[in-house]
Parts: structure tokens; sequence; C-alpha cells
């Protein structure tokens, strides 16, 4: 199901999973160890025999920086970092490659 590919100093786990729409693709994850490597290969191929594999999702820049800043920002900026770092996320000043 799942296999292991060594391209120079990096090791790589290849596996085919069905998208949201039911489509198939493949998905290359990198680790620095034949070990790392191992366990991550173990891990996907339990998840998909279980029918526990969540697909990756892909998510548009603008709403990954509008999660962030909630999630992170309150939590960790001050008052005014929060708001300035709030209005790069507003939907007016987003920039046209992230709508």
């Amino acid at each position: 199901m799942a296999t292991i590919v060594k391209r120079g100093k990096n090791f790589y786990v290849v596996f085919r999973y069905d998208d949201a729409n039911g489509n198939s693709q493949q998905k290359w994850e990198s680790f620095k160890t034949k070990k790392e490597a191992q366990k991550r290969k173990s891990e996907v191929e339990h998840e998909i025999d279980t029918g526990t594999f969540i697909p990756p999702a892909s998510i548009k820049i603008k709403d990954f920086l509008i999660d962030f800043v909630d999630m992170y920002g309150k939590r960790k900026w001050g008052l005014s970092m929060y708001t300035s770092n709030s209005g790069l996320s507003g939907i007016t000043s987003t920039p046209f490659w992230a709508r």
C-alpha cells in the first residue's frame, strides 16, 4: 500500500488515497531517517486499513491566515500586534493571490 523511496539523503513515504471527490491522489512525505519513514509507513497503512485516514485538504491562503490570527494571535500577541496582523488577514486587504 505505501512504499519507502530514498532520494538523496531523505527517505520518502509514498502512498495513494482517495480525496473528498473520490479521485485517487498520490502523497509523498519526507523524513530524515529510514526509521522515521518506516514508522510513518506503518501508521498510514494502519489508518487506511481501519478507515481512520483523513486525507489532506486544500485551503486558501486567506482562510489559513484568518484561522492563524484567530487561534495564535489571541493567545500570544499583544493588542498592537494583534490589531495590525488582524488587518493583514482582513477581507478588504487580502492580496489578489490569496483570493
